[in-house]
């Protein structure tokens, strides 16, 4: 990783570190066949497990796939989440299941990212932010 005036910069997330941990979803070529809706439900149980109870469904026809990097820092969690195109949703329903307070903030790496809240929409593109 190169920092700014061309320094090497230190990774965020440690590798090594045993809080970190990372999953993948149609990653990997020589792994058992599953079906696309076998993906997605492995996609919801791993954002769900990482983060909090989620709903996702995939934008498009392309088959879904998905990698998260995850590691906590004392009471600060950071993840790098690559995926398709998808949905994600907290319901109310979803919300009863997690009632704890948490506080969310979304970098747009790369691509164009919609986030809906309370009736307002914020769109992302590579290096906003939304909170």
């Amino acid at each position: 990783m190169i920092g700014v005036g061309g320094a090497r910069a230190t990774p965020i997330v440690d590798r090594t570190a045993p809080e970190y941990h990372a999953g993948a979803v149609n990653q990997h070529p020589g792994a058992a066949p599953r079906s696309a809706a076998q993906d997605v439900d492995a996609w919801c149980a791993l954002i769900s497990n990482t983060f909090v109870p989620l709903a996702a469904s995939p934008v498009g026809s392309d088959r879904f796939n998905g990698r998260l990097e995850h590691v906590s820092v004392d009471e600060v969690k950071l993840s790098i989440v690559r995926a398709g195109g998808q949905h994600v949703q907290r319901t109310p329903r979803l919300i009863a299941r997690s009632p704890e307070e948490h506080v969310l903030a979304s970098i747009q790496l790369a691509g164009i990212g919609h986030v809906l809240q309370n009736g307002r929409t914020a769109t992302l593109s590579p290096g906003a932010m939304a909170f």
